[in-house]
């Protein structure tokens, strides 16, 4: 006697290739909605890089207008004090009460007076320039020492992480 199994018994029926199809499609929606997620975060975060790409060439253009009028009074000193050193260096001293928008701070050094300009890019945020302005009447009118941006947020420590689930 042949015991032997007929091929109906193996045969997949029209019900399991539906539940595969089923399962399949359902990937496949989890899958596209991941896309979906992923396109839109990464929109948002150009989005926010183009925003704040902008914010600083905005910032960057107020400080070189704000640079124009530091060299222009200074141009303007040189040429009142008529090589005369020390009316010149009364002038130079006199910028840091005069009309300068973004002068946050002016100091009297040994190598001149120092202007510190501050111009606001976003929240918290400057971009800052630290001029040195020789009292001399010869070489350059100012030597920016730095350009740099700068974040004025207060630093506010996390809560402590437990890195390690024992102590130490």
């Amino acid at each position: 006697m042949n015991a032997g199994k007929t091929g109906s018994e193996y045969r997949i029926g029209p019900g399991m290739s539906s539940l595969i199809m089923i399962a399949v499609s359902l990937c496949m929606a989890a899958l596209a909605i991941l896309a979906l997620a992923e396109t839109q975060s990464g929109g948002k975060l150009s989005d926010r890089g183009r925003e704040s790409t902008a914010a600083y060439y905005r910032a960057a253009a107020q400080l070189q207008r704000e640079l124009l009028t530091v060299d222009r009074a200074l141009y303007h000193a040189r040429a009142e004090a008529g090589g005369d050193e020390d009316a010149y260096a009364d002038a130079v001293l006199a910028l840091a009460d005069g009309d300068i928008p973004a002068l946050e701070e002016a100091l009297e050094g040994e190598g001149g007076l120092e202007l510190c300009l501050a111009v606001p890019i976003i929240e918290e945020q400057f971009l800052r320039a630290v001029l040195v302005v020789p009292l001399a009447l010869t070489g350059p009118r100012y030597v920016m020492r730095s350009h740099i941006v700068e974040n004025d947020a207060p630093w506010m420590p996390e809560e402590e992480l437990h890195l390690f689930p024992f102590s130490l």
